[in-house]
């Protein structure tokens, strides 16, 4: 008798049907979530000999297990995904980590900087990985009160992972790009700095260099004295929302509005438009525990100045000094009533009365 040839969709259906018979041997709705182990587990103590079960539906149990193993009907759990999601970040995470050693050097960048300024500046570095093959990095190099900060984001992204060099013993030889977004705060503003992004591979050997990141010639502008015009007169540089803004972040360590004083104390300092289309800052109570107001409403309005957030960032640190709830109040009515005499000030200079 000549045997009968299937075609390629005759196996897929035959397969098909076993897999649905296993499913049935042991009791499995493929529909739903399930667990291969345990639904086999389960079906060996119920048909097990020991157990008073038939040896010939044990013996299907253990081939229908086998059956959806290799086939891979085994449905992974959410614990699983998580499982082999964390693996593939940490890999990530320390060729990104390793990558870094070879293409960012913080000694280099603090040695250009000394070249600008003398003040002696402390390095500190935040990491966030949002995704597996992602990393965000902030560099920051600062002085001791946070008044001038070389900031330097990058994003860092991996396309092509090449592991066949690790057989041998050898390294990981990685495609990757980054994005920088790079700024110095310095006199209580912001100075935009070049924005830079590339794509490398990392067995080039390329570098971040300081010198494409901070142009010499925008740094020596900054730190150079402004010299006054014919008339006598210094232009200054106007400060602006993004100055006040980026004061709170890097000298107070601002997340949003919200700036930490000491243990569960907090203020808010938000920006809101005059009628007359100026600008002003409220800093907000002293809020506690459950955004209770603790101060009873000592809310202070600020003009959008160097001189306000100087102010400001001066009271914060002598209430975080302080670590105490009644020297706090304290200091920060002696804060309202400086910034009264500031604004007075200032009105009465505008008028020409000084």
């Amino acid at each position: 008798m000549k045997k009968e040839r299937l075609n390629q969709n005759q196996i897929v259906k035959l397969l098909a049907m076993s897999a649905n018979e296993a499913f049935k041997i042991l009791e499995i709705d493929p529909s739903k979530d399930y667990d291969l182990k345990k639904a086999y587990r389960k079906a060996s103590s119920k048909h097990h000999p020991d157990k008073g079960g038939d040896l010939e539906t044990m013996k299907q149990v253990n081939e229908a297990y086998e059956l959806l193993k290799k086939e891979g009907k085994v449905k992974r759990t959410i614990k699983d995904f998580k499982e082999e999601h964390m693996k593939s970040w940490d890999k990530n995470y320390t060729i990104i980590k390793d990558l870094m050693k070879k293409i960012f050097f913080p000694k280099a960048y603090l040695s250009y900087f000394k070249k600008f300024t003398d003040v002696p500046l402390t390095f500190s570095k935040k990491v966030e990985r949002p995704y597996p093959s992602k990393m965000n990095i902030v560099y920051e190099f600062h002085t001791k009160n946070r008044d001038t900060v070389f900031y330097v984001g990058i994003n860092i992204s991996l396309h092509n992972v090449d592991f066949t060099h690790t057989l041998g013993g050898g390294e990981v030889n990685v495609d990757f790009d980054y994005e920088s977004d790079n700024y110095l705060y310095h006199n209580k503003r912001k100075h935009k700095m070049k924005r830079t992004n590339w794509q490398f591979r990392s067995s080039t050997g390329d570098v971040i260099d300081p010198k494409k990141m901070f142009p010499a010639a925008t740094l020596k502008k900054v730190f150079t004295e402004p010299k006054p015009d014919k008339e006598g007169k210094t232009k200054i540089k106007k400060f602006t929302k993004k100055d006040f803004e980026t004061g709170l972040a890097r000298q107070l360590g601002a997340k949003g509005e919200k700036v930490s004083l000491f243990d569960e104390y907090y203020i808010e300092v938000s920006r809101y438009k005059t009628p007359k289309k100026s600008a002003e800052w409220l800093s907000s109570d002293i809020y506690g525990k459950d955004f209770k107001s603790v101060t009873n409403f000592q809310n202070v309005f600020m003009p959008e100045t160097a001189n306000a957030l100087k102010f400001l960032v001066e009271y914060v640190e002598k209430i975080r000094k302080a670590k105490d709830l009644k020297k706090a109040t304290k200091i920060y009515k002696d804060f309202g009533e400086k910034i009264m005499k500031y604004k007075q000030f200032r009105i009465t200079k505008a008028r020409g009365l000084i």
